[in-house]
């Protein structure tokens, strides 16, 4: 335990020094133990089976969890190892694929009517999951100097991303964990590898503080290109909640045993944006069906059918094409945009809001 304390106070190859330390205490304990010395050695097996994987001995970790169930351990000790050796059987598989987990945690909680205690309507859960995916990789490539992309990304043009895995989630109302992989470094291309997981969300933070408590004219400071201002404004409305079935969206990052929290209460519709935007006399509002959208041209933009059967054509800026428009190909959407002469420039897109059933 001594070891396992200097650990979590310590960093870098300091920290897995004193992992490794405690390891090897605690198998040559657990080794130590008769077959029937039961409840103490499997729980000693699964401790340091537990360490191992921490250290990113998967061999070594699957043999202490063979040890802990050769013998007799309660049933509630064997189901944790056995959830132990899945765990490994997980790592293995990204160690495979060139990832490894990154040490911090993200975890998400929602507050509303439609966030229950353990249960959630799914679109408000899975919608927000992949809105913190896109934040998390387009914050990557925007740190890492690359210029923004609004069509879909290659393999070959663009980095590795960051991939998100989820744990189960939990009540709280609604909360789960959400964990970063850190790409092989030999996988990334140059440059891409200097950014860290840690730091890509600490800067989408930060970035969706500044804009929920002060708006987009400071949030210009810290990300001063208009294709990715633009892009995060967006990506930061479909998180933040509609004051109705989401009502609160917290956000809480642990990295070396230190906490930052970050709550989302101001409704998307009042997130603060560029002074007179909101009321500028040539906005209008339009409502229809996204026909198409496209990414091809010398000048992004989408074709919407309105109700009364016309289309209109609508002009996109960059860095809202992709993660923005594109989704909601085949919806019903309502469209704010700003008039000039015959053409409709898009400033916000959203799904319509469907009347309520009696």
């Amino acid at each position: 335990m001594h070891f396992v304390d200097l650990a979590q106070a310590s960093r870098g190859k300091k920290s897995l020094q004193y992992l490794e330390d405690a390891l090897a205490l605690e198998s040559e304990a657990a080794r130590a133990c008769d077959l029937d010395f039961e409840p103490t050695r499997s729980i000693l097996y699964r401790s340091a089976a537990s360490l191992a994987l921490k250290c990113e001995k998967l061999q070594e970790a699957e043999k202490l969890i063979a040890g802990g169930l050769l013998g007799n351990p309660p049933d509630e000790i064997a189901d944790e190892l056995r959830d132990l050796l899945e765990n490994v059987y997980f790592r293995r598989h990204l160690k495979l694929k060139g990832i490894k987990l990154d040490d911090s945690e993200l975890q998400m909680s929602l507050w509303g009517r439609h966030a229950g205690h353990g249960i959630i309507a799914s679109k408000e859960f899975i919608g927000r999951v992949q809105v913190m995916e896109k934040l998390v990789h387009r914050t990557a490539e925007r740190i890492a100097g690359y210029p923004f992309r609004d069509n879909h990304l290659s393999a070959n043009s663009s980095p590795d991303k960051i991939p998100i895995f989820l744990s189960v989630p939990r009540a709280a109302s609604f909360a789960t964990t959400i964990r970063l992989g850190v790409p092989d470094r030999q996988l990334v291309l140059d440059g891409f590898e200097e950014v860290s997981p840690s730091r890509v969300v600490e800067d989408v933070l930060q970035s969706l503080e500044t804009l929920n408590s002060e708006g987009e004219s400071k949030l210009k400071v810290r990300i001063s290109d208009d294709s990715y201002r633009r892009n995060f404004i967006g990506l930061a409305r479909r998180l933040a909640p509609d004051g109705a079935e989401v009502r609160s969206v917290g956000l809480t990052f642990f990295k070396n045993r230190k906490l930052r929290e970050v709550v989302l209460s101001t409704k998307r519709s009042e997130m603060l944006v560029e002074a007179g935007a909101k009321n500028a006399s040539d906005t209008i509002l339009v409502r229809g069906h996204l026909l198409f959208a496209d990414g091809l041209g010398k000048k992004e933009s989408l074709k919407l059918r309105l109700l009364s059967g016309e289309t209109r054509t609508v002009q996109v800026p960059r860095g809202m094409l992709a993660d923005l428009v594109k989704p909601l190909f085949g919806s019903e959407v309502e469209i704010e945009g700003t008039q000039k002469g015959a053409k409709i420039i898009l400033k916000e897109i959203h799904e319509a809001p469907q009347p309520a059933s009696k």
